[in-house]
């Protein structure tokens, strides 16, 4: 595009020609013609200045110049579109078109992706020190001395998602909206596997975890042997119940700093488990059949899994332990 042919649109404008018959006399695309008139109509000042302007293009400008500030943008807000990216170019006297900033995303090996959330607190200077000293701390411990504890709720309403019907019908499921009781999972996983997992119908308290510990685990003190307990920091793990029988079983307690999923692998493991127990769910269940579902899902999981559960703990540690940022 030149001056010449900005001023001759701007006069068929003028003349009330249509960008139809403009871009025909100019031998110009119609997508060209929509784009400068609308420049040209929206701002007074578009030919004046136009000399002046750096249009993006293969020939007059560097690709990666242009390609580095799309991705300093898409890096300050991830979220952001093309539209906007295109604007804040144009701020820039950069003219580019939405389709050629995809392109240039594209060649930078970035991909739009769904965006995970994460709470704003992860990252804050008092959290990353707490997260640090913890890492210190977990890295001196063995992972065969590791034994990490948790509870997982399985609402025993779940109904499917998706069903079939005529094109032009919505899908429908009649379905009693009576609020359901949960059945918990607690568990204990270590390097080499589930060490002893129990279902309870309701929420799991300091009383059920205390029974928990005390039924299901071994007493490590009469093997000569000391275990580490890792857990998150809600209040019933503090009881003073639990600690005692952990003390009683040679197990000591660690408790997880909040905002740190990544350094518990016992959170994958549930996952797995959900993932395996939507596959097998029936359409109705009573506690008996979810539990015999849910200890399905444990036994399909490999051994091999776990020793991976543990080396991305690792990683993390090491992540934490260097004061970096967790996403």
């Amino acid at each position: 595009m030149t001056r010449s042919l900005l001023l001759i649109i701007k006069s068929n404008l003028e003349r009330n020609v249509s960008l139809k018959d403009i871009a025909i006399n100019l031998n110009l695309g119609y997508t060209t013609v929509k784009k400068y008139s609308g420049l040209i109509l929206n701002e007074p000042n578009f030919i004046e200045n136009f000399n002046n302007q750096k249009k993006l293009n293969v020939n007059n400008i560097e690709n990666d110049h242009t390609k580095t500030q799309i991705i300093r943008m898409i890096d300050n807000q991830n979220s952001t579109k093309q539209k906007k990216n295109k604007n804040e170019l144009r701020r820039d006297n950069i003219i580019i078109s939405k389709s050629r900033i995809s392109r240039l995303i594209k060649e930078a090996d970035y991909t739009r992706k769904r965006l995970g959330k994460i709470p704003i607190q992860r990252n804050s200077p008092a959290v990353i020190k707490k997260r640090r000293l913890y890492c210190i701390g977990l890295r001196q411990i063995e992972d065969e001395d590791l034994l990490f504890l948790d509870e997982s709720g399985f609402n025993s309403g779940i109904t499917r998602n998706y069903g079939y019907s005529p094109r032009v019908q919505k899908s429908v499921s009649a379905n009693e909206f009576s609020r359901q009781r949960n059945t918990s999972l607690i568990a204990v996983i270590s390097i080499r596997g589930c060490l002893a997992h129990e279902c309870y119908s309701g929420a799991i308290n300091s009383t059920i975890l205390e029974q928990f510990i005390r039924e299901k685990l071994p007493n490590y003190r009469e093997k000569n042997q000391k275990k580490t307990f890792v857990l998150y920091n809600v209040k019933f793990h503090h009881c003073e119940n639990i600690a005692r029988v952990c003390r009683e079983k040679g197990i000591s307690l660690r408790f997880l700093p909040p905002y740190f999923p990544q350094l518990n692998p016992i959170e994958n493991f549930f996952s797995v488990v959900k993932s395996n127990f939507k596959r097998s769910r029936l359409p109705k269940y009573n506690f008996d059949q979810l539990k015999i579902i849910i200890e399905n899902s444990i036994i399909a999981i490999g051994f091999d899994i776990y020793p991976n559960l543990f080396r991305n703990m690792r990683r993390w540690l090491t992540v934490g332990e260097a004061g970096e940022v967790f996403i």
